[in-house]
Formats: structure tokens, sequence, C-alpha cells
């Protein structure tokens, strides 16, 4: 391995981690629990402090000499990720983003510069390059990613609540921006893009402090006035056939389907339309979390 396919390694493992939580919202990035109980926010500042990590000790390597235990100085490797994360625990999100990107971008400045040598045996530079940095990514790139899957089944198996205030909205933009809705989470489904599909989902614990409008849960309890189940075999549900009601900023949407139908719940949060409930008439594609 050259120096070119050593930094193309690198590069591809830092674009994944960063890809597995591109699309969420700011609250989903905060929301606790998803390694752990760290938030998407934790886990981005725990990786920045490895990153710096790598900062302060490699120069040291290079030099021959071998970095302080964690044991002897901080009593463990937890405890020293215990101790920087309560020490990042004030920092706003924004101030984690810039920090991520900033000390990454020293981190590859300083790898560009380090003789090829090192990066392309198995040193003692390459080895610790590899537990702060381009192998540490994937570790927290997969828990993101099994988090996002479990939050798009536990919003097909578990009702929700929520609301926002917002302007009143005219009833065809109304139902336009429900069917966009409605058609992205049938074609990112269908494709099993599970992370597009979390963009979608409004996360229970930002909304479960407020119920929905018991208007609309007694018409959810109501037959489908959903228009007759097309022809089948189908391809894609015919979403703009979807009997929709409305209750002030909530939704409830019948999508036809050949023998039933399937049941959303939305709510126009943050600007657009956003689910938080589904019933599907078929049981959902078996999808494992340990991809």
């Amino acid at each position: 391995m050259d120096r070119h396919q050593f930094l193309k390694r690198f590069d591809k493992a830092w674009s994944e981690f960063k890809q597995s939580y591109a699309g969420l919202s700011d609250s989903q990035i905060m929301e606790p629990g998803v390694q752990g109980r760290w938030s998407v926010r934790d886990i981005l500042a725990h990786v920045t402090t490895w990153e710096e990590e790598a900062l302060t000790h490699l120069p040291l390597i290079i030099e021959g000499g071998r970095p302080p235990r964690y044991s002897t100085r901080y009593g463990g490797i937890d405890a020293f990720n215990a101790l920087m994360t309560e020490q990042k625990r004030g920092l706003s999100l924004s101030e984690v983003l810039r920090q991520l990107d900033e000390v990454h971008d020293r981190l590859i400045d300083y790898v560009h510069g380090a003789p090829e040598e090192l990066l392309t045996g198995e040193t003692r530079f390459r080895r610790r390059l590899r537990l702060d940095a381009y192998g540490h990514y994937p570790k927290h790139a997969r828990a993101i990613r099994t988090w996002r899957v479990l939050l798009v089944l536990a919003a097909l198996a578990v009702p929700t609540a929520a609301v926002a205030q917002q302007a009143p909205m005219q009833y065809d933009s109304v139902r336009a921006g429900i069917h966009t809705t409605l058609r992205a989470f049938y074609f990112n489904l269908a494709h099993r893009d599970w992370e597009a599909l979390t963009a979608d989902i409004l996360a229970a614990k930002v909304v479960a402090h407020r119920p929905a409008p018991d208007a609309l849960v007694a018409a959810a309890a109501l037959p489908s006035s959903a228009e007759a189940p097309p022809p089948c075999p189908e391809t894609t549900p015919p979403v703009e056939r979807a009997a929709i009601t409305l209750e002030g900023e909530w939704a409830e949407a019948s999508v036809p389907r050949c023998a039933g139908t399937d049941e959303f719940r939305l709510i126009h949060f943050e600007q657009r339309w956003r689910i938080v409930h589904i019933d599907l008439f078929q049981e959902p594609m078996s999808v494992s979390a340990d991809r």
C-alpha cells in the first residue's frame, strides 16, 4: 500500500462516518441513546477527542517516544472517555460540528506531511493513527446507522404524538406536501435506504410530551375512506388516492393497497411534513440492525 492508497482508505472511512449521520435534524442529533447514553452529538465530540489525541501523540511517536498509558494517567480508556465527554458537555452543537471539521482537517494535513514509510508499513505511527482515526470511525458509524434503522422500526410499530405551532396552510399545498413525504417513504422503503427514511420520521422523544388531537385520533379509528384499492399486483402505492384528514397541523393519511390500507399520522414540523406513526397493511420487510 502506497501513500495514495492509504490516504484513499483514510478518506473513505471518514466519508462513511459523515454519511452515517447525514440528513438528521438537530433534534435527532441531540437525542440520547444512540450508543449507550451518547447522542450523535456526543459521538461527534468523542471522535474529535481521539483525533486530538492523535495530533498530540503522533509527533512523539515519530521521535521514538512512547505516550503515557491511559490506565496510569486516567484510570483507563473508559475513564478518559467519560472525562472528555463531561468536559465537552457544555459545547453547543454548532461548536461540536466546527471542531469536528477543524480538527480533522489538521489531522489530514499532518498525515499528508508524514514520511511515506510511516504510512505504508506496520509501524507504531500507523497503528496509532488506525486506533485514533480511520479504524475508529467505522465503530461509531455502525452504531449510528443501527440506531437509525431502529428509529424507523419504532415508527412502524409504536404510535407517537407531536404538535407544532405553524401558520395555517392552503389545503392543496398541504396535500402536495403530504404526498411528497409519502412518496419518499415508499421509495426509500423499497430501496432499503434507512438513512433517508429517518429524515422524514420524527423521533418519539421529540414529540411525546404533547397528545394528538382527539378528533384526529377518533377519525383514525373509523373505516378508511381511501379510494378503492388499485389492481394487483401493484408496484408503488398510489399516494395520490390517499384519504387525508386534517386537524390543525396534524394529518391522518390512508393509502390504499391491494387488500387494505397503509395508515400514517403526520405533523407539520420544521417546515415540512414528518411521520410520527406508521401502520402498514403488509408486514414490513425484515431488517437486520447488524449490517
